[in-house]
């Protein structure tokens, strides 16, 4: 025996159903009710007992053959993670030589005298840095970031 389909709807929300219906994908309906506090559609769907699925009408929206099917959850992915500040940075000397700095152990950065500044790490421990070799700013802002983190 045939089933008669009432009308085609698309499914926007499969949660807790994945093993029965696809997001996105259309099916028929075959009967629908209004229950006391919602409203369900029974889909052509084959379910272990071959009768359909009943559907919450809150999870479909009408198919129309002639749209694409919308997205139902989209992400901003990068709006939402935090970018990503190493703590220990190179700082390249003009001997062709490199010296790391854990941007963790600085305490306090000079201010600006005569093309020079100082970082202040730890006890009596002290780095002397140009802005030629490595600009205060650039330096600020990555220290600022790793406290922030």
């Amino acid at each position: 025996m045939s089933k008669l389909i009432i009308k085609y709807v698309r499914i926007i929300d499969n949660t807790s159903l994945e093993s029965y219906l696809v997001q996105g994908d259309v099916y028929g309906v075959i009967e629908e009710t209004s229950g006391d506090l919602f409203d369900f559609y029974r889909l052509d769907v084959n379910t272990p007992y071959q009768e359909g699925l009943w559907v919450n009408k809150s999870r479909v929206e009408f198919a129309s053959f002639y749209t694409k099917p919308r997205p139902t959850h989209t992400i901003d992915l990068p709006s939402m993670l935090k970018p990503t500040v190493e703590n220990i940075i190179e700082i390249p000397f003009p001997s062709d030589t490199s010296h790391g700095i854990d941007l963790y152990r600085v305490q306090y950065i000079s201010p600006l005298d005569k093309g020079c500044y100082e970082l202040t790490m730890g006890w009596m421990e002290k780095v002397k840095l140009t802005e030629e070799i490595y600009p205060r700013a650039k330096m600020m802002a990555q220290w600022k970031a790793v406290r922030n983190k």
